[in-house]
């Protein structure tokens, strides 16, 4: 709500603003409305900004104010990219998936595609409020979180399946309150899953899921 994008130093625990205007919300090239979602990849990191519909994309050197580019959705344009949250991008192909809240879905661009015209439409199959989304690293298999539970397509295939979750809210095990997170360990077995209504994270095992 305060409009930047903050760096954590982990030695020193300080905070510096490296994308946006801190407490001036607006559009690009250098500030957002309401960001939502961060990746960061080497050399660079993306944010998406909910309100202005756009994916922004940074050096890591940024700092206060300083431009971004645009690499998905234009300015207020909803049918292209509507309130996008969580993003994630693939490092050995560059290709940038994005949580389309707004529109139920999960979209792709590839590295140098157009903002406005360069979407590839991925997977809407039964999702209605998604937060986040990633992605095996050989592009085959895409989890997303879909109000309470946690829904997993085969890319390329617009149909879902029910990884984790049962789609009512609850604290029980394999019940959410609300799944807004995602990420996979290193060797890809364990989803991690930020179950925020409880109050926690869930991790599962992938292969007998």
């Amino acid at each position: 709500s305060n409009s930047v994008v903050f760096k954590l130093i982990n030695a020193t625990g300080n905070a510096t603003v490296v994308a946006g205007e801190f407490g001036i919300p607006g559009g690009p090239p250098s500030q957002f409305n309401y960001p939502y979602g961060v990746y960061a990849d080497s050399g660079t990191f993306y944010v998406s900004d909910s309100q202005d519909d756009m994916v922004f994309k940074f050096f890591s050197n940024s700092t206060n104010g300083t431009n971004g580019t645009v690499v998905a959705g234009s300015l207020g344009d909803s049918t292209i990219l509507g309130a996008p949250a969580g993003i994630y991008v693939v490092s050995s192909s560059g290709n940038l998936y994005v949580a389309d809240n707004g529109n139920s879905s999960v979209v792709r661009w590839s590295p140098g595609a157009d903002p406005s015209t360069g979407r590839v439409f991925i997977a809407n199959d039964t999702l209605t409020a998604i937060l986040d989304v990633i992605v095996t690293a050989n592009e085959q298999t895409l989890f997303v979180t879909d109000a309470n539970s946690v829904k997993k397509f085969t890319v390329g295939v617009n149909t879902a399946t029910i990884f984790a979750g049962n789609a009512t809210a609850g604290s029980g095990p394999y019940q959410f309150n609300g799944a807004a997170g995602l990420a996979l360990d290193s060797t890809e077995q364990y989803l991690y899953v930020v179950d925020s209504g409880n109050n926690r994270v869930q991790r599962f095992y992938i292969p007998s899921c």
